[in-house]
């Protein structure tokens, strides 16, 4: 019998959204994340996309917050997929990084970046702390002694 690598992936999907004792599960199906694609689909990608001729293919979900349906999938090459990962598309507060709302740096690295809207909401929420405390944003706080 024949090797047919789409095969191989599609018990890779399967283990990554049902295997509760899979290392990456809780990146998957316990995100919600379900298999709707058979193996005769991921053929028909795999032939569609030309994955027999990339270096190193892999399964790619273009929502990545969809699920494994034959629409959303394509095939493409792992280190372009590697640049395309969840992480750098959300803030750690969930707003999608896009348009206008880029994130900012901060000093505390990149886990603890920020985008515009965060900082909106943050400096709105500062201003309105003061504000209750009889203070406007540009008044110092004092020590008294």
């Amino acid at each position: 019998m024949k090797f047919k690598p789409w095969i191989a992936r599609w018990y890779a999907i399967n283990q990554r959204c049902n295997d509760k004792k899979w290392h990456g599960y809780k990146n998957y199906g316990g995100r919600g994340i379900e298999n709707f694609i058979s193996q005769n689909e991921l053929k028909i990608l795999w032939e569609r996309d030309k994955a027999e001729s990339m270096e190193r293919p892999t399964i790619d979900r273009i929502d990545i917050n969809g699920d494994y349906t034959f629409e959303n999938c394509r095939f493409i090459e792992n280190q372009i997929n590697a640049a395309i990962r969840r992480f750098r598309d959300l803030c750690p507060r969930g707003h999608l990084y896009e348009g206008d709302n880029l994130y900012l740096n901060t000093s505390k690295g990149w886990k603890n970046r920020v985008c515009r809207i965060c900082a909106k909401l943050s400096r709105q929420k500062y201003i309105n702390k003061l504000i209750s405390m009889g203070l406007n944003r540009h008044s110092t706080l004092r020590k008294v002694t």
